[in-house]
């Protein structure tokens, strides 16, 4: 039984909580790709490339300034949201997370624009970049070298997803280090939502008929 002095505490706790979730949530529905898109090139981008909301749409459509300040955001919108959340409710990793994804989700599916976004990968980013920055570190390297290589930005996103697993795996069950269950299954998680995300890119690469960015 809780005793009854630590309720307040918990309900206070609860409380930061649900509003964390639903702040992340709604700066993640903030559609920064579309608003660019308007900004540089005065066109509605889900109309035009590749019709997708999200950055690397808004870099074919708009260019690469529009592209990166796009871009920029999107991670700003995962990782303000989880730094906010470790202020309010230290120590507590689970929760952190869950108003990181809350973010993503707010991205895939956002409230202002009819629940159709972008594929949330530089809002995942900005998440992990606060709670795991070395492991994303080594993802990054990944999305660089399989774009170099490819020069298709959805098989590097969805090379680095699955490394950023991997590493996450390795660290916690070879090499011991102290990665929480909640982390683990979160970064798994991940790795499946990116595949969900681009299963319309992943049908097109199996056809060979995903772009790729030329310059």
């Amino acid at each position: 039984m809780i005793p009854p002095s630590y309720l307040p505490n918990l309900q206070n706790s609860m409380l930061t909580l649900i509003l964390c979730i639903l702040g992340a949530y709604l700066l993640g529905s903030i559609p920064f790709s579309l608003i660019i898109g308007y900004l540089f090139a005065g066109v509605d981008i889900r109309k035009h490339g590749s019709g997708n909301a999200g950055a690397t749409n808004v870099y074919r459509v708009a260019g690469l300034p529009a592209a990166l300040i796009a871009g920029i955001l999107d991670v700003a919108k995962g990782a303000v949201p989880v730094i906010v959340a470790m202020h309010l409710i230290p120590g507590i990793e689970w929760q952190h997370l869950a108003v990181g994804l809350a973010a993503v989700v707010g991205h895939i599916f956002p409230l202002f624009i009819g629940f159709k976004g972008g594929k949330g990968v530089n809002t995942l980013l900005g998440v992990f970049v606060v709670l795991l920055p070395l492991e994303i570190g080594i993802s990054l390297i990944i999305f660089l070298i399989v774009f170099a290589l490819s020069r298709i930005i959805s098989i590097s996103s969805l090379s680095a997803g699955t490394v950023l697993s991997i590493v996450v795996l390795i660290e916690r069950f070879i090499l011991g280090k102290n990665i929480s269950t909640v982390v683990v299954s979160s970064c798994l998680l991940v790795t499946a939502l990116l595949f969900f995300t681009h299963r319309a890119n992943i049908r097109r690469l199996l056809r060979g008929e995903e772009k790729q960015i030329t310059h």
